[in-house]
């Protein structure tokens, strides 16, 4: 018999051939496959007005509502760049946002070569400074000998 506050039995299921989990609402489905097609349109908009006119209400909703969506599209990373050093990764990022302002990058895509861009800037500037520390008591044992 379950406790007063737990009318049933912990790990027991009382529908268990019932939604499956991770499905997702029809609705849902319903609302991505009408604003999928012109998302693009709307979202180059949004960007032209909150850069082109400094619209703070347009600017206001690409932060919050475009950039906090990543789940609607599961982005492929398009034409990745070659990264050889900290300051090529740096300047890819720039490239990046270019792309996207030009609407040659979905949003989620640019987010999501930022983010890898930022590791390998991250990766990069760590080891570089490991190298340099390395270099640096090399030649304070050389003097020291």
């Amino acid at each position: 018999m379950p406790g007063r506050g737990r009318p049933f039995e912990k790990g027991k299921v009382s529908n268990p051939k019932g939604r499956p989990v991770g499905s997702q609402n029809k609705l849902t489905g319903v609302v991505r496959d009408l604003v999928t097609p012109a998302a693009p349109k709307i979202v180059k908009k949004i960007i032209e007005a909150a850069d082109t006119h400094n619209d703070a209400h347009m600017q206001r909703v690409f932060v919050q509502h475009l950039l906090a969506l990543p789940k609607f599209v599961t982005p492929p990373i398009p034409n990745f760049p070659l990264v050889i050093d900290a300051r090529t990764a740096f300047a890819e990022m720039a490239v990046v946002i270019q792309r996207m302002a030009r609407a040659e990058l979905d949003i989620d895509s640019a987010g999501a070569m930022i983010d890898k861009l930022r590791t390998l800037v991250d990766t990069y500037a760590r080891v570089e400074l490991q190298q340099e520390v390395e270099i640096r008591r090399a030649q304070e044992e050389g003097d020291g000998s």
